[in-house]
Formats: structure tokens, sequence, C-alpha cells
């Protein structure tokens, strides 16, 4: 039997006794709870019973004060009297409703009609009429009041005793239920432990001492055939299986992963100078100048993107920006020739245009889904000129803390066909910094897809204005990684050149 199929099994019975014994404990306690009510009940008839006796022995003194005064105050008690003894009468009613000492409280009314009707009523209607006391109280001691009321306290009496019994019985009655949700309660926690033993048993048995068996197996470095276990749960037959398959596995992947590193390790240095190449640390500018830049990869440390700031002589530089679709290892090795290509092609030509129109006639080897963009300038230090070509890149920005450039593209991507690439100019002007960017920058997306978009861009690099252009590039990369969500899908690169103001 499977491990899932026994602890089912288990879990159902243990389950099962649960409902079983939760369901017989709620009927003791609403046993326990109808008997206690019904104790309280004829406690209070007992109270009630002992007020109407005294309401009756009131009543019987007030009326003969009355026959023997003749006063109206006396009878007024009694009217009274009365009235009580009614309300006494539906108290004690109620509380016996259902009870077979109802019959005793209707034979004490019964007694009690007698009394005032036959025997009290003729003598107050003898009083009021003669107003004669003598002959009234002769009557009351010789005619059939005396024993009628006597009637009354016999009745009364066996009302008393029928409810007093009553009450001793509910009282037991109370008392065995009580005790009996307090059995039950002690063995239901006796059984709730001996349950609880019997699963930790279980679970020992059936999960974990094989696994710790297992474990030491697994720990001494080979699960040996006698480790699986003939009997017992299919699981933990399976998982040991598994797991002497996966040790097999494991020493041969061992022995490839071996075989990777030490390859691996015959690349990495090939693959860490490939990323010093992407991104060379700007060289020291004239005075009033200065340039930062940074390139994060998508993946791995080598990117498509790759970018150069080259002095050309003391007072003009060369700069190069260069995407190459996708990244990876592979357009790394493209965006690091392409970026050689064109920087060497800025020195050997003073015009962008004709820098960038040489350097794709070299790249037309491209395979026909390799494209490039890439913004190459050269920026005159003494005048702030910048000559620039935008193959198919992002837009170039010039601005300060107000305003904002744009460098547009003055041609196509640099690709495997032939193209023509128009230079424009533009000025870098006290106070202003140019900023070069790939497109990882502007399409970031966070978790509503929406676009980190130029127009963030722009709102960073004016917030940051007047920093240190390193600075300026780490605040703006943070804002752009915030703003994304998970990991970048496309290689991130900013490079700023500002121009201070005079002093």
């Amino acid at each position: 039997m499977s491990l899932r199929a026994r602890l089912t099994l288990v879990c159902a019975a243990f389950l099962t006794l649960a409902a079983g014994a939760s369901a017989f404990g709620a009927v003791l306690v609403v046993r326990a709870n109808d008997q206690r009510r019904d104790h309280a009940k004829l406690v209070k008839a007992i109270e009630v019973a002992q007020d109407l006796e005294t309401t009756y022995v009131a009543e019987a003194a007030s009326i003969r004060a009355y026959f023997l005064s003749g006063d109206p105050k006396s009878l007024d008690d009694y009217n009274d009297q009365r009235t009580h003894d009614s309300d006494a009468n539906g108290r004690l009613q109620g509380l016996l409703l259902g009870s077979p000492l109802i019959r005793r409280v209707d034979a004490v009314n019964d007694a009690a009609r007698i009394w005032r009707n036959g025997a009290i009523l003729p003598l107050i209607t003898l009083q009021q009429a003669t107003g004669s006391s003598t002959d009234v109280i002769e009557k009351y001691r010789d005619g059939p009041a005396v024993p009628a009321f006597q009637q009354i306290a016999n009745r009364l009496r066996t009302l008393r005793t029928g409810v007093a019994d009553a009450t001793k019985r509910s009282a037991a009655r109370a008392d065995t239920a009580r005790d009996r949700v307090i059995q039950f309660s002690l063995s239901a926690l006796a059984v709730a432990i001996a349950t609880l033993l019997l699963l930790r048993l279980v679970t020992h048995v059936w999960i974990a001492r094989p696994i710790r068996r297992l474990t030491r197996a697994v720990k001494d470095g080979d699960v040996d055939p006698r480790a699986v276990p003939k009997r017992g749960a299919s699981e933990i037959t399976s998982l040991t299986s598994a797991i002497k398959d996966a040790n097999l596995r494991l020493r041969e992947e061992l022995d490839a992963a071996v075989r990777t590193r030490e390859g691996l390790s015959q690349t990495a240095e090939v693959l860490m100078s490939i990323r010093a190449e992407l991104a060379v640390t700007p060289q020291t500018l004239p005075s009033g100048w200065s340039a930062a830049a940074q390139l994060v990869p998508a993946a791995g440390i080598v990117a498509g993107d790759c970018y150069n700031i080259d002095s050309i002589d003391k007072n003009s530089a060369s700069i190069v920006v260069v995407d190459v679709a996708g990244h990876g290892a592979g357009s790394a090795v493209v965006a690091l020739r392409a970026k050689e290509l064109l920087r060497a092609a800025a020195r050997s030509y003073e015009n962008p245009s004709d820098a960038v129109t040489w350097a794709s006639a070299q790249l037309s080897d491209l395979e026909t889904d390799m494209f490039i963009t890439a913004f190459v300038a050269r920026v005159d230090f003494t005048t702030g000129l910048v000559r620039f070509v935008n193959a198919g890149h992002p837009d170039a920005l010039i601005c300060d803390g107000v305003n904002v450039i744009g460098l547009a593209r003055t041609g196509p991507l640099i690709g495997p066909f032939a193209g023509k690439w128009e230079q424009r100019e533009a000025v870098i002007g006290p106070g202003q910094m140019l900023v070069c960017y790939t497109d990882g920058v502007t399409e970031v997306r966070n978790e509503k897809r929406e676009e980190f978009g130029l127009d963030r861009l722009r709102a960073a690099l004016q917030e940051n204005y007047g920093e240190a252009t390193g600075s300026i590039v780490k605040k703006c990369l943070a804002e752009v990684d915030a703003f994304g969500s998970g990991r970048a899908h496309d290689d991130v690169t900013i490079v700023v050149i500002a121009r201070a103001l005079p002093m």
C-alpha cells in the first residue's frame, strides 16, 4: 500500500472517530444543559410555592381582620393578596409547564376557588349587609371556611412535597449528566493522546525511519542496493531507487562538470577581456569637461551594447555608442567588432558620416538578420560643436536643467546592406550635457507593461542636473532598475558628457 493511501486511511479513521466523539459529546452537553435548566426551574418553583403559601396565609389573616373589625382597609388588603396569589400561580404554572406537578397546582387553585366563592364571599356579603361582626365570626368559625382553608393548606403541602422530590431527582440527574460530560472529556483526552502517540509511531515507522536510513546512505556517498526497502510504502521504495539512479547520474555529471569547468577557465579570460573592451572607461577630458558611462548586460558579463570615448587630439574626441540586436556572447563579439571599426574610422575620417560609411562597408559580411544601431560623433572641446551621425539609434539628448534637444536619426541601421548617412551638427553649451543611451533604457517595462520611455529619462536627467556625471549615470540607471519589473530583458547603456559653466 502506498504511503498516501496509508496516511489517507489513518486520517479518515481519525476524522471518523473525532466526528463521532464530537457528536456524542455534543449530545451529552445538550442533555446536561437541559437537566441544569430543569433543575433551576424546580428550585425556583419551590421559592414560588413558598411565596404562594405565604400569600394564602396573609389573605386568610386579612379577611379575618375584616370580619372582626369591619374595617374596609382589611378588605382591601384581602383583595391585594388575591392579586398577588394570582401572579404567583401564573409564575408557578409557567415553571412547571409540561410537568405532572401542574395538576397539583390546579388542585390548589380549585381549593382556593371553593374557599373564596363558597365560604368567604357569602360572609363578606353578610358583613356588608348587616354590619354585625359577631354573627359573621360565628359563621366563619363554625361554617365551611376553616375546613376549606385547611384543604388549601393540605394541597399546598402536597405541592411543596412534590416539587421538593422532583427537585432532588432533577439535581441527581443534573449531577449524573455533568459527571458523564466530565468522564467523556477525560476519555476523549486520553483517546486523543493515544491517537497522537499512534500517529507518531506510524510516521516513525512509515516515514522517519526509512528516510533516516536513506539519509545515512546518501551521506556516505553511496546508496547500497540493500538500502532499498523490500517492503513498506511504495513512495519510499521509489524514492530510494530514484536517489540511487540520481547518485549515478550525479557522478557522471560531476565528471562532465569538471571537464566543462576546465573549458570555461580557458574562455573566462577571453570573456573578461571582451567585457572590458565593450565599456572603456572615459579618458581624462580637457578642463571644464567631464564624462561618465555605464553598461549593464541583460545576462552574464558581456552584452550587445558597447561604447567608447576616444581622444583624437587635445581639443576633440570621438564618441561611439553601439547596440547590436540581441544580447549575450554572440552579440558582444559583433558589438566589439563594430565599435573598433567605428573607433578606427572616427580617428581616420574627420566627418562622422564618412566614418560610418566606411565601417558599414567593412560589416557587409554580417548575417541578414544582424543589425546594428550606432551614434557616432566628434566633439570640439573649444567650441562645444558636435558633428554626429545617428544610424537608427535612439535620439541622443543635449539638455540642461530646463531644455532638452533631441539628436534624431540621420540614416538607417548599419547592417549587411549599404546605406547613406547624413551628418548634422549641434552645440553643447556651457552648463549643458550630451546624453547617449541604448533602447534598453527607454524600453524597460514595469508590471503594468508600461515602458520607461523618453519622458521619464528626460525627467530623471533634469532632476539630477548639476550633479557630477558619474552620479547622473548611476541615479538614472537606479530609476530604470526601480521602474522595471524583475530582470532586464535587454542590455542598458548610458553615456554622459558634460560642459561646465564658466567660473
